[in-house]
């Protein structure tokens, strides 16, 4: 996957989520929960997660009752493309 583990990359996103104001960018606009897993683990909302068919592909999914966002890390990418 690269040089970060799924978990340090998700923390990296998440700031730089934090720092952008969605207001700005489209009225009403917030973002979404999401996950991101390679081949064999999936992160989700700060926990490891068990990875299900559902994962797959670069795209948002229904997940524990809720529309996530989701990224199959499959190469190294910086934390602000995936923000």
């Amino acid at each position: 996957m690269g040089k970060y583990t799924l978990e340090e990359l998700y923390n990296q996103v998440t700031e730089a989520i934090t720092s952008l104001d969605f207001e700005q960018i489209w009225e009403g606009f917030k973002p979404l929960k999401f996950a991101l897993y390679d081949d064999q683990k999936c992160y989700f909302n700060g926990e490891y997660i068990e990875k299900t068919a559902d994962f797959c592909a670069n795209t948002a999914i229904e997940f524990q009752g809720e529309t996530i966002a989701i990224w199959n890390v499959v190469e190294e990418l910086k934390p602000s493309i995936l923000a």
